[in-house]
């Protein structure tokens, strides 16, 4: 037999290359098994991470390139990748680009700012929250009509409120939570404007009720006061339109939990209404509070972030302290205990940003990388798996 070696010595080389390629992938996904899956997902991504958003049991993120992430529950389709199926990973929003705003509220929806000034909704639309006509629920962003120049979003539950760049405040959804108009007997498809509000620079919505700051430092809140979150006062159920908090003065900062409130002081001090089943308020008992009252050994607050049972603050040193119910590792401190008083969480020292869902809790370290812990029945920690994480677990960025 006559052999051509040119030949031969190709064949050998081909042989050789493809074994190593195939020994290569095989080396990969044996390291990729060996680790934990969070970080086996985070590893492949290189984009910082500006903004997080935890809701009640989904999540999203926003990215530098301004795209948006979203993982977690997906029942009326919050996640807005067309589909009802939940994802315990990070899946990228279909079709959004240039948002810098995002926030997953305290329902089944979602909402982001463009750089344009407009606003894109998806998810569960039972009131008219997203916007559709039809009320059906919608799984994929989109645009809300009539609304521009818009400069800040908030998420309720069943309904939105967006901040303009002319200091007035829009609502629409679900109207027995309270639209800011009197006049409204039912859920608005359709953004209306709050009535007897002016140069506000920030609103925040509850899960029933709603805040706006002003800037003049006052703070201004409607919808549901049933558990005085509010903060109008034991004899006032509720109100439709927007009405002074008593006390609420030099006021910096707000945010909304489920049934209660917090306030920064320009002081540094921080103050809380509202439900205090779980001690969420910071002051040492489980007294429902109907008026503010400040959160006891905290001063030098920068500023402050409310869950739904549970709070985080940020001080001028970078500290960040916690308390409320942490029966779910909510902290992110290795515990499940809960604290009646402000407790300093050392692993989070510097994060840039914090935000707290039902269960769960979102974070951006100061590299610019997106951190999930907490509850996860959902897959709303975005680790690939549905177990509680009492750690900071790594999830997007950096």
């Amino acid at each position: 037999m006559i052999v051509n070696k040119k030949i031969l010595n190709h064949n050998l080389k081909e042989i050789i290359m493809k074994k190593m390629k195939k020994l290569s992938v095989s080396l990969l996904v044996s390291a990729l098994l060996l680790m934990p899956v969070g970080q086996a997902f985070a590893c492949e991504d290189h984009e910082k991470i500006e903004l997080v958003s935890a809701g009640s049991y989904h999540s999203l993120a926003l990215k530098s390139d301004g795209t948006v992430w979203a993982w977690g529950h997906n029942l009326f389709g919050q996640l807005g990748d067309g589909s009802t199926k939940e994802s315990t990973v990070p899946k990228q929003v279909s079709g959004l680009g240039n948002v810098i705003k995002i926030d997953a509220g305290s329902g089944s929806h979602s909402l982001a700012l463009k750089n344009d000034g407009t606003v894109w909704a998806w998810g569960a639309n039972g009131q008219w929250q997203v916007g559709s006509p039809s009320g059906s629920a919608v799984t994929t962003p989109t645009q809300m009509v009539g609304l521009d120049e818009v400069k800040d979003i908030t998420a309720g539950s069943q309904f939105n409120l967006v901040l303009k760049e002319n200091g007035s405040v829009w609502a629409w959804g679900k109207n027995e939570l309270g639209l800011g108009d009197e006049a409204l007997t039912k859920a608005s498809k359709i953004p209306v404007k709050v009535a007897n509000l002016d140069d506000v620079k920030k609103v925040k919505a509850g899960s029933s009720h709603s805040l706006a700051l002003k800037n003049d430092g006052t703070v201004w809140a409607w919808g549901d006061n049933q558990y005085g979150q509010s903060g109008l006062g034991k004899n006032t159920y509720n109100s439709k339109v927007p009405v002074q908090i008593e006390g609420m003065t030099d006021i910096i900062d707000i945010s909304t939990g489920y049934n209660y409130s917090l306030a920064l002081k320009s002081d540094g001090t921080v103050w809380a209404w509202g439900e205090n089943s779980y001690e969420q308020l910071g002051i040492n008992k489980k007294t429902t509070q109907y008026t503010p009252v400040q959160v006891m050994n905290l001063e030098n607050v920068t500023e402050v972030e409310a869950g739904r049972y549970y709070s985080f603050a940020k001080k001028e040193d970078g500290t960040v302290w916690a308390w409320g119910s942490n029966g779910h590792g909510g902290f992110g401190n290795g515990e499940i205990t809960n604290y009646s008083l402000p407790v300093e969480i050392t692993n989070l020292k510097g994060y840039k940003t914090l935000s707290s869902g039902n269960i769960h809790s979102l974070g951006v370290s100061a590299e610019g990388a997106a951190f999930g812990w907490g509850g996860n029945s959902f897959g709303q920690i975005g680790d690939g798996t549905k177990n509680i994480q009492k750690q900071l677990i790594k999830v997007l960025g950096q």
